[in-house]
Parts: structure tokens; C-alpha cells; sequence
């Protein structure tokens, strides 16, 4: 959210929803996506946004 609100013309950001999924290693698919209510740390690496297709925002 800080990142967002250094954007240019980027006021207040409102956060509806976050979950994250896991890969199931070595066959290439992703586990049921999980909540994450208020910050979580990932269990090994990082998090990756795969791909911005349900992420909307209002200009």
C-alpha cells in the first residue's frame, strides 16, 4: 500500500480482499487460495503477483 500511494495521483487505497496461494512443488499447480487478514510472511521465498487480472483499481 505504501508503494501505491507513491504513485502520482494516487490518494487513499482500499484494500477489499488479499489471499495468496502455494505451488505444489514439482507438478506446477497451485493450492487453494488462503486469506490473509491482516500480513502474513511466506513459508519459503517470496510472493509473486502471477498475473493482474483481479486486481481493479478506480482512476
Amino acid at each position: 500500500m505504501d508503494c501505491l500511494q507513491r504513485v502520482a495521483g494516487v490518494h487513499i487505497v482500499h484494500v477489499i480482499k488479499i489471499e495468496s496461494s502455494s505451488i505444489k512443488g514439482a507438478i506446477d499447480d497451485y493450492r487453494p487460495k488462503q486469506p490473509i487478514s491482516v500480513y502474513t510472511i511466506p513459508q519459503s521465498g517470496y510472493f509473486e503477483i502471477a498475473n493482474f487480472d483481479e486486481i481493479n483499481y478506480v482512476v
